[in-house]
């Protein structure tokens, strides 16, 4: 699969707030099941707890968002450091 079709994501404001929105949602969405998790059996499908494709990419999209966001705070805030 390309890196193309994994990247959803579009340049208009309303569709990238809608992604990291429904990536917010999945990543809730997992934080809340932790018990239909725990309770899946380890070698066979997973009936129980499943996540669709959109929402898979909505949820590494917003991991990349954010560890994207955090990395530039680290440099702005070295900037800041070196021009004091």
């Amino acid at each position: 699969m390309s890196a193309a079709s994994w990247r959803v994501s579009s340049e208009d404001p309303k569709n990238a707030s809608s992604e990291q929105t429904q990536g917010l949602g999945t990543a809730l969405k997992i934080l809340f099941s932790e018990k239909e998790i725990q309770n899946l059996p380890e070698h066979s499908p997973s009936k129980g707890f499943q996540l669709t494709r959109q929402e898979i990419v909505a949820l590494l999209n917003g991991f990349g968002r954010l560890s994207t966001s955090i990395h530039q705070l680290h440099s702005f805030r070295l900037l800041l450091k070196d021009s004091r």
